[in-house]
């Protein structure tokens, strides 16, 4: 769920829903938009507690390579390009109205 604080009296509202549910993505702005790129699109899996404790820790069964943008503007989201291969927990900057990802898996 996206919300948006108004400038004018600082309350949180919420917008547009992305297109699709996503965890452990990453979202960067290029002008007046945010790309929102990859992320887990399934609910993470977890192992027993004592594998937990173990460093065996939750992992994504499904990972996108999905580009959403939103238009704050419009209040839209519309699909992007594909990210070059699918990864999650990763990071991303834009520079110079390009995006950069990194990281992740």
């Amino acid at each position: 769920v996206l919300s948006g604080a108004a400038a004018s009296n600082g309350k949180w509202i919420t917008k547009a829903n992305m297109p699709a549910p996503r965890s452990d993505l990453t979202c960067t702005t290029v002008g007046d938009s945010i790309y929102c790129i990859g992320g887990c699109s399934e609910n993470q899996v977890c192992g027993d507690m004592d594998k937990i404790a173990a460093k065996e820790l939750c992992y994504c069964p499904e990972v996108a390579d999905t580009t959403f943008i939103y238009s704050a503007d419009l209040n839209k989201w519309t699909t992007g390009a594909a990210a070059p291969r699918p990864r999650y927990r990763h990071a991303a900057a834009a520079v110079g109205g390009k995006i950069y990802v990194f990281g992740g898996r």
